[in-house]
């Protein structure tokens, strides 16, 4: 059985998931910025797109070997549950990927509003607006005002970085619930072939049966008629 195409397909499938799960565990460790976070996250989700590929040609090529009865019963009922198993092991690995936490939302009101600093000067004012309003000041004023414009626009750009940070990763999860919906789908249609196929096998059987019993009726009118004539020979006229 080692060398048949679909049990190593279904083989590779398993070390596929076992890899796609190391990498969720990995991914969970791993706080949501940095090089490992991101390098981790695009491995694990290119890993559960082979797998979502690998398990739905799984399904094409059993649909293919049940339609042409190369397979018995059991064997088939067999291979059925196996892929029903890594089926379900895959929306489960899914599931785990998409429902990762993700941290809470930056306040935008910061970053697209018009911040001030203590005084009621504007530091994101053009350079003669800002000398205008300076004018007059004393060194230590002067010096004052420029770290505190400073302070304000890295605050600014820090929380419009997680701003976009938070945009990037409803986008992934977006992007998750596309893929989560597309194996659900993929699914369904599984089912339903699965269903046609069993309908079609249950058929043939029906009509083996059919003939099979046509076959005895033929049988048994032939031992009535033999032994009719047998009656008819012995009994004298």
């Amino acid at each position: 059985m080692e060398s048949d195409p679909w049990l190593r397909d279904h083989a590779k499938c398993i070390r596929l998931a076992d890899d796609v799960m190391h990498g969720v565990q990995q991914r969970n460790q791993l706080q949501r910025q940095g090089g490992d976070y991101t390098r981790v996250y695009a491995s694990t989700r290119e890993s559960i797109q082979e797998l979502s590929a690998q398990v739905k040609m799984l399904r094409t090529k059993l649909i293919q070997l049940t339609s042409t009865n190369v397979l018995g019963v059991g064997e088939t009922d067999r291979r059925e549950g196996m892929l029903d198993s890594l089926v379900a092991r895959e929306r489960e690995l899914n599931n785990a990927f998409r429902n990762f936490p993700t941290s809470s939302s930056a306040p935008s009101e910061s970053v697209w509003g018009a911040p001030r600093g203590a005084g009621g000067l504007n530091p994101w004012l053009d350079e003669d607006s800002i000398s205008e309003q300076m004018s007059g000041m004393s060194h230590d004023k002067i010096f004052e005002h420029q770290e505190r414009t400073i302070r304000d626009q890295d605050e600014g750009l820090d929380a419009l970085a997680k701003v976009l940070s938070r945009t990037k990763m409803i986008a992934r999860d977006m992007g998750n619930e596309v893929d989560s919906q597309t194996v659900l789908i993929d699914d369904i249609t599984y089912q339903g072939e699965r269903a046609n196929t069993k309908l079609l096998r249950t058929t043939k059987q029906t009509e083996a049966v059919e003939r099979k019993s046509r076959s005895c009726c033929m049988i048994v009118v032939i031992v009535l008629l033999l032994i009719a004539i047998v009656v008819v020979a012995v009994i004298p006229t």
